[in-house]
């Protein structure tokens, strides 16, 4: 009986986290389809799948409450693994809408930890690239859901060393960012003076 009552509270939790659509609707570059398994709350047809909801092209991605099926959902777990496996160093080959889309979704990963998030910033960093700042405000919350205020410095000061000589692009970035940056009290390294050089020991190179 406990067997069974879980398992209705599984069906009716999934049928808010997934959706049925025809099977051969065009996947998108962050479209996660899960098969290999039914349920009765939730019908589908032989050429039909279940897709995450929250996966399409400027969403903000799968429900923090789809990941806790993954042990009890061979299909989830799967998906898990294959979202976990976004944001590789071979990302900056991708076409731009898949990239921005693979790593917003890398960020707002609500099972990042500290480790990945300095992995993927510091991958991002790498890129011949400015990021755009829709994907720096999902760095940012990412940095304040993990409690790392001095990444945001760190991002800040990658992207205004980036274009030392172009400083109307790093504002135009501050600009947009504006908005989250007063949400999360951000300041930038200016304001906090660290753009001053301590007595002694010279200018520094930006």
């Amino acid at each position: 009986k406990q067997w069974y009552q879980r398992r209705v509270a599984i069906t009716a939790g999934i049928a808010d986290l997934v959706e049925v659509i025809p099977a051969d609707s065009e996947k998108g570059p962050i479209d996660i389809w899960l098969d290999g398994f039914e349920f009765p709350g939730l019908p589908k047809g032989a050429d039909e799948v279940y897709k995450v909801k929250g996966t399409d092209v400027g969403e903000s991605g799968p429900t923090p409450d789809l990941w806790r099926y993954k042990y009890e959902i061979p299909a989830v777990n799967e998906a898990y693994l294959f979202w976990r496996k976004y944001g590789t160093l071979r990302s900056d080959n991708l076409p731009e809408e898949q990239f921005d889309a693979m790593w917003l979704h890398f960020f707002n990963n609500p099972l990042l930890d500290i480790y990945e998030l300095r992995r993927g910033c510091n991958i991002v960093h790498d890129l011949d690239m400015i990021p755009e700042p829709a994907l720096v405000e999902q760095m940012f919350y990412a940095c304040r859901r993990l409690n790392d205020y001095p990444m945001t410095l760190r991002l800040l000061e990658g992207i205004k060393n980036k274009i030392p000589k172009d400083p109307v692009v790093y504002q135009w970035v501050l600009q947009e960012l504006a908005p989250v940056m007063e949400e999360l009290g951000i300041k930038t390294p200016d304001e906090l003076g660290l753009h001053i050089a301590p007595e002694g020991k010279g200018p520094l190179p930006y």
